[in-house]
């Protein structure tokens, strides 16, 4: 299997865009749900993810072993994935590290496993709301720009954020 040649462009252009995709996933779950009841978007994002990954864990732990196993196949801390799937500690993962998971996933069941598989999301969305359609669009055009171009455009993006945001 050549899983780790498979992942190592998704892991650079992660490291490249992760602070981006984490604020457009942000604002993508703020756009599936702007009314919380009492719970921020975050946290509902959050705590649906962590079901997803739970679930994904529950239905592959035969053939994953150990949390301790997949964080070592993942290189990954093995209290970072432990507390996050045990619910011990209320915090987020970011992208990147949904990245290392699928790919040490991929490792251990010696298949291709995705993001999206972990957190039970179809590839593409396919969703009406116009705001999601646009943040796709927008994430598929930076996926087609180099690292630099990608560098570039994350400074660029949060200079217009900056400049537009109230003071």
């Amino acid at each position: 299997m050549n899983s780790g040649a498979n992942h190592s462009p998704c892991l650079r252009f992660c490291a490249n865009t992760s602070s981006l995709l984490s604020a457009l996933q942000r604002i993508r779950a703020a756009a599936q749900n702007p009314y919380n009841r009492g719970m921020s978007t975050v946290e509902n994002e959050r705590d649906r993810r962590r079901a997803a990954l739970t679930r994904f864990w529950e239905q592959n732990r035969s053939e994953l072993k150990s949390i301790r196993q997949w964080a070592a196949a993942s290189d990954l801390g093995y209290n970072t994935l432990n507390e996050f799937v045990r619910n011990k500690k209320n915090k987020n993962m970011l992208a990147d590290t949904y990245e290392k998971l699928a790919f040490g996933a991929s490792k251990l069941l010696q298949r291709e496993v995705t993001i999206h598989e972990l957190l039970n999301e179809d590839e593409k969305n396919d969703s009406d709301d116009p705001r999601l359609q646009k943040i796709d669009r927008i994430l598929d055009l930076l996926k087609r720009l180099s690292p630099q171009e990608q560098d570039a455009f994350e400074v660029i993006l949060e200079a217009r954020v900056k400049a537009s945001s109230p003071s």
